[in-house]
């Protein structure tokens, strides 16, 4: 304990800064030899001031003779306590945490994570299958996956530089068990019976993708790429340049292998990306792709031994989705006097893809009633997210072609999907055409 001594004469009491405690005591000491002490106190006392304390005792005497008074000061100072500082500036910082999140997905020794579309809610993976990592660049090798024929199940025939197998000398082969996992040459079509779809669905026989996901449709993957509407999803269209990176699916510039070479080579890499579908085209012998280019995206049908990605779609049940309905129609129903040459257009309750209508002649069948005679589509297009329009070919060769004149007609309207890939209801109107001359 530090000890200080003051010594003090004074004629008063004892004056600190803030706040004191006195305690005293008084004793009656023996006679002096040289002075006579009248009487004698001790003190004990703390002060305490900027929470610093301190304590200590006061002992006075009296002389009778002068009248003077002696002090005797002992303090015992308190050790203030250290200033409190913003503690969170010397704290170390944990170590940062570099083991990689777990993944949602883990099929076939690769991880995936499950994306939702921003446009549909839809769940996808988020690379194709086979990827090591979701793609940031063209050329990045290690986001293409691998290239499948379409309808075959992952056997190890997917991988780029899997061994091929001449198909012209070897046959061709329903249950894709043969082959052995060899990639399949020079036979456009590897299916025996041509009607077997093999990726109809995620129960279907040869479907690759995890358990509870699927191939998609055509309309899937259009709705979440070509015919994304731009007015409420600007960054998400897919069409050219380098929009597949900006989309959220992230599509690879994979490219895709070629069949008809005896190896089996890569073309396109870091060019185009290719991606199946799960339908069929109408003669069964070739399958839908969706492929992007410089130059804009599409779906084509396209020979079902070449090697393409694969990004799979969770199954999902249409049962409890109301069914697309048609809103209405010009001519309306019962309409009288429409033009021979009249323009048609079709208003649907939902979105519907382009894949739906485009092309789709024989789901837009206009009739003679008494004739029975079907006037040919000519041209018809997606005008707005629900809205479509065509012509009728009023030059055809057979001269079935337009209206005539004061005539009965239908207009039918069946199988066109909406974006989740429900059917319509099947739909009909009546109408009328003018009289020649307008008479």
């Amino acid at each position: 304990m530090k000890k200080i001594t003051y010594s003090l004469v004074a004629l008063g009491l004892l004056v600190g800064c803030g706040s004191s405690k006195y305690k005293s005591e008084t004793t009656t000491p023996k006679k002096a030899e040289d002075t006579q002490i009248v009487d004698k106190k001790t003190h004990s006392w703390t002060t305490e001031h900027n929470s610093i304390k301190n304590s200590g005792t006061t002992q006075n005497s009296s002389n009778q003779q002068d009248n003077n008074y002696h002090q005797e000061v002992v303090v015992e100072p308190v050790k203030p306590k250290p200033l409190v500082t913003d503690t969170s500036v010397h704290v170390k910082p944990k170590p940062e945490d570099k083991t990689p999140p777990k993944a949602d997905i883990e099929h076939n020794g690769f991880s995936y994570n499950i994306l939702t579309s921003p446009m549909t809610g839809r769940e996808w993976l988020d690379r194709n299958l086979g990827a090591y990592k979701v793609c940031e660049s063209k050329d990045d090798e290690r986001c293409y996956g691998d290239f499948f024929q379409w309808g075959r199940k992952a056997n190890g025939h997917e991988k780029k530089d899997s061994e091929t197998l001449d198909l012209t000398y070897n046959g061709v082969y329903d249950k894709d068990v043969q082959s052995g996992g060899k990639f399949g040459t020079w036979k456009d079509d590897w299916r025996k019976t041509k009607t077997l779809n093999p990726w109809d669905g995620a129960d279907a026989q040869n479907n690759p993708c995890p358990s509870g996901f699927r191939i998609p449709t055509r309309s899937e993957i259009l709705v979440e790429t070509k015919d994304v509407d731009t007015s409420s999803f600007p960054d998400e269209e897919l069409n050219g340049g380098d929009s597949n990176l900006k989309n959220f699916l992230k599509l690879p510039n994979n490219g895709y292998r070629k069949h008809r070479t005896r190896d089996g080579i890569l073309e396109l890499q870091g060019y185009s990306g290719s991606v199946w579908t799960s339908e069929l085209e109408s003669s069964n012998s070739m399958a839908y792709k969706f492929d992007f280019y410089p130059g804009g995206s599409s779906v084509t049908p396209t020979m079902i031994s070449k090697g393409l990605g694969v990004r799979c779609i969770k199954d999902y049940d249409t049962s409890s989705i109301k069914p697309l309905e048609v809103e209405g129609t010009s001519p309306k129903d019962g309409g009288t006097d429409v033009k021979v040459d009249t323009r048609f257009y079709v208003t649907f309750s939902k979105q519907v893809p382009s894949s739906e209508v485009e092309y789709q002649r024989d789901r837009f069948i206009v009739k003679n009633v008494k004739t029975g005679v079907v006037a040919p589509v000519s041209i018809i297009r997606l005008v707005s997210k629900n809205k479509v329009k065509f012509t009728l070919d009023r030059y055809n060769s057979d001269r079935s072609g337009g209206l005539e004149y004061d005539s009965d007609y239908t207009l039918s309207i069946k199988d066109v999907k909406d974006i989740s890939g429900v059917s319509m209801r099947a739909y009909s109107i009546k109408f009328h055409t003018e009289k020649k001359g307008g008479k």
